[in-house]
């Protein structure tokens, strides 16, 4: 289905600038023209907040990002039981400690959006999860030094089978997929927040080439989500608050792996 009038009246993110609107308000906007399977997909698409605030949640900056389908009291209760059975995410047994728990939440969530049969969008998701599994390891060999061996917890779905970021891989990836290697050598810059908005710049960019094929479409609604995701996730954060933080938490996660190694 196309959405050309709702398209038409949503705004493009520019670097620099925060989001004009709050993610409440965008998903009332949403409510007005989705509906079927594309209203079932974008509400999916929503719990990226619930398991970017679970994120935070366990580093424990105390920031909340508004917009998602779970209140901050059913996100503590999903982590000390379960979800309900009749969400998306339930599941008969779930690991106890807390990180592995978000990590099956995180695959159940990209297994659920990969459902659609689209294949721009199966690009987009697979960009995003690239992403996602070269931060992580980059995070970690950055903040441990590379000392400590990473615990094996990547998505799958992404287009890569190696998934740490090392300075030599860039070569190999600029050939297949340059959109992805200039985000990662955004990576190189020292300032956290220019290092920020040079990688969103550089990931709109695929997003702009991804909803060239489809603007009007669910490509094109999708990719303009993701967009805005990453705007309003970087208008949270304190680039030097968060780095102490995430340093505490993976010396943690360190002492655990050494204390209990796979």
């Amino acid at each position: 289905m196309k959405y050309t009038g709702l398209m038409a009246g949503l705004p493009v993110p520019q670097a620099g600038q925060g989001l004009s609107f709050s993610m409440p308000d965008l998903r009332l906007q949403l409510d007005q023209y989705l509906e079927g399977e594309d209203r079932d997909w974008v509400h999916a698409f929503f719990f990226r907040i619930d398991w970017t605030n679970a994120e935070y949640h366990l580093a424990g900056n105390g920031l909340w990002m508004e917009g998602g389908n779970l209140e901050e009291g059913d996100l503590d209760r999903w982590f000390q039981q379960s979800p309900d059975v009749d969400s998306l995410f339930y599941a008969d047994e779930l690991p106890s400690a807390d990180h592995e728990r978000l990590h099956v939440w995180w695959e159940t969530y990209y297994t659920v959006l990969r459902q659609h049969a689209d294949p721009n969008l199966q690009r987009l998701l697979a960009f995003d999860i690239s992403l996602r599994n070269f931060r992580a390891g980059w995070l970690w060999r950055t903040l441990t030094g590379g000392d400590a061996e990473q615990p094996a917890q990547y998505l799958s779905g992404g287009w890569f089978d190696r998934f740490a970021y090392e300075q030599g891989q860039l070569g190999d990836i600029r050939a297949e997929h340059p959109y992805t290697a200039a985000v990662l050598a955004c990576w190189e810059e020292d300032d956290p927040q220019e290092r920020q908005e040079a990688m969103l710049t550089a990931q709109a960019a695929f997003y702009d080439y991804a909803a060239f094929f489809d603007p009007f479409g669910m490509v094109g609604l999708a990719a303009r989500l993701l967009a805005y995701l990453e705007w309003q996730r970087m208008a949270t954060q304190d680039p030097g608050r968060g780095k102490s933080r995430l340093e505490a938490y993976v010396q943690q996660q360190v002492a655990q792996t050494e204390t209990h190694p796979a």
